[in-house]
């Protein structure tokens, strides 16, 4: 008998390349990949308690090349979906440091500590939407 992971919210996205997106969510940010088929286009991982599909689209979509509007940064200016994935702080910097060594856009050089013990860095992902990455220190874990 299988058993299934029970999700609080799936999300579905689509992209112009399946393989490329599977490098940046899998690879790079280091999600769960629970399915991957290149020939049917579909991928699919998890992130907390969110389960990402993302699906190659049969007609090219335009990739955002600005970035959106979103209350942790002042500059965006695409009224367009943006995502807050949290990732562990200790992996934070190891993923920061992939992210700089690519050729992906970030909205600043390094991360910021938007208040102590949390610590936030922006990238735009294949598709070009704004992503910010967020970590919190465990000690600021265990007071909230």
């Amino acid at each position: 008998m299988s058993t299934y992971q029970v999700f609080h919210s799936t999300l579905f996205s689509y992209c112009n390349d399946i393989t490329t997106m599977r490098e940046f969510y899998i690879e790079m940010l280091g999600l769960e990949e629970t399915y991957f088929d290149d020939e049917r286009g579909w991928l699919t991982c998890n992130s907390g308690q969110l389960n990402l599909v993302f699906i190659r689209a049969n007609t090219p979509i335009t990739e955002h090349s600005a970035w959106a509007k979103q209350p942790s940064y002042p500059d965006g200016t695409l009224e367009v979906p943006s995502w807050v994935i949290t990732v562990d702080e200790s992996a934070f910097d190891d993923i920061v440091a992939k992210i700089q060594a690519s050729d992906l856009p970030t909205y600043k050089e390094n991360p910021t500590e938007p208040r102590p013990g949390h610590r936030a860095f922006w990238v735009r992902d294949p598709m070009g939407v704004s992503i910010e990455l967020y970590s919190v220190s465990p000690s600021e874990n265990a007071e909230s």
